[in-house]
């Protein structure tokens, strides 16, 4: 799970954030029950939000924000210190979910974009980046499970073993990539699913396309 600062935990940070929490919700006359039905959570969670008792991580935050229609940048007021700087302009970048991805003339496009997510800017350099959700179990083993949030950075070529998201005959798919002299493997971590072996070439082969590699799992617990 996402944290937003290693160095929070002792600072009064996530109490700070739990009294924004109500105040917002007290605002847009929310009661507990109903923030806790639009997240997924019961009453009392919420509650413990706001009184700090749970460490609230930035998936959630982003959450809670959208549920009471206010700027993430609302639920962080008063932290600014904490973080070392105004955390929308410095500390964070928005980056797509996208449901689908497509290629034409080898751009790639985003289709059916989810919403966007608050991401820390030290997760990121130079490049593009985007997330998707983890369809299935195909790297169970490595942590990775169905519904988990991608960050991937996009890129034509990985490291042998690198987890890459690859799309297969127009499917996205999660596989570890090896180059074989002439041939590269794509493995699942799950034995049930059988390699896929291809003649390499420029692109990959015609039937095979790396979108990017994978650089973060985030679960939602």
């Amino acid at each position: 799970m996402r944290t937003i600062n290693h160095t929070q935990e002792n600072s009064g940070f996530y109490e700070i954030v739990g009294g924004n929490i109500r105040k917002y919700r007290n605002i847009g006359q929310f009661s507990l029950q109903a923030l806790g039905d639009a997240l997924g959570l019961t009453k009392k969670t919420v509650q413990r939000y706001e009184t700090g008792e749970i460490k609230v991580d930035m998936d959630r935050l982003t959450e809670i924000a959208s549920a009471l229609n206010i700027e993430l940048a609302a639920l962080l007021e008063g932290t600014e210190s904490m973080l070392g700087a105004e955390p929308r302009e410095s500390e964070l970048v928005s980056l797509p979910v996208a449901g689908k991805i497509s290629f034409n003339n080898d751009d790639i496009q985003y289709r059916e974009i989810k919403g966007y997510e608050a991401t820390p800017k030290a997760w990121v350099k130079e490049g593009e980046y985007f997330y998707v959700q983890a369809k299935d179990d195909s790297m169970a083993a490595a942590g990775i499970s169905p519904g988990d949030l991608l960050l991937i950075h996009r890129q034509d070529k990985v490291a042998d073993g690198e987890i890459a998201l690859v799309l297969v005959n127009g499917e996205p798919a999660l596989r570890r990539v090896y180059n074989q002299g002439d041939h590269f493997i794509l493995l699942s971590d799950n034995i049930k699913l059988s390699p896929i072996i291809r003649e390499a070439g420029a692109s990959y082969g015609t039937e095979i396309k790396i979108i990017g590699k994978i650089l973060k799992s985030i679960t939602d617990y």
